[in-house]
C-alpha cells in the first residue's frame, strides 16, 4: 500500500485525492491534514488530521515526524512547498518521495513576471504580451 499526505491542501485537491481513489491503482491510502478542521478534502481522505498553527520555521521538522510517524510514503506538499522541497534530501533519508521537489522551479513559478520572463523566447509556449 502507498501512504500518500496532502498537506494544506485548498479544495483543488477534493478533485486530485478523487482522481488517485478512483484511478486503476487502487492500492494508494489517502492522508490529509490542515489547520481547518472542516477542509473539504477530509472528506475524501482516508485519514485526516488537524494541523497545529507552528511557527514557519518549525514547519519542515514538523512534516518530517509527521512522515516518520505515519509511514508516508509519498508526500505532495502544498503548505510551506519551497521550503519542503529544498529539503528533499532530508525527506529521502526517511524514504519519502516529495512530489514537488525542485524549488528553484517552484520559485520561478511563484512569481508570474519571473515565469513570463523565463518562458519569453522559448518557441514552443505562446506568453502573451506583458509589460
Amino acid at each position: 500500500m502507498t501512504r500518500i499526505w496532502f498537506n494544506h491542501w485548498f479544495r483543488t485537491a477534493y478533485s486530485l485525492v478523487d482522481l488517485v481513489k478512483k484511478s486503476d491503482i487502487k492500492n494508494n491510502y489517502i492522508i490529509g491534514s490542515h489547520s481547518c478542521e472542516n477542509s473539504p478534502i477530509s472528506t475524501v481522505c482516508d485519514e485526516w488530521y488537524k494541523e497545529e498553527n507552528l511557527p514557519q520555521d518549525e514547519y519542515v521538522a514538523f512534516c518530517i515526524d509527521f512522515c516518520r510517524e505515519h509511514d508516508i510514503d509519498v508526500f505532495i506538499p502544498h503548505r510551506k512547498m519551497n521550503d519542503i522541497a529544498k529539503e528533499k534530501a532530508r525527506f529521502e533519508a526517511i524514504g519519502v518521495k516529495l512530489l514537488s521537489d525542485d524549488y528553484k522551479m517552484l520559485e520561478l513559478f511563484a512569481d508570474k513576471a519571473k515565469a513570463y520572463t523565463f518562458f519569453k523566447d522559448d518557441p514552443i509556449v505562446n506568453i502573451p504580451e506583458f509589460v
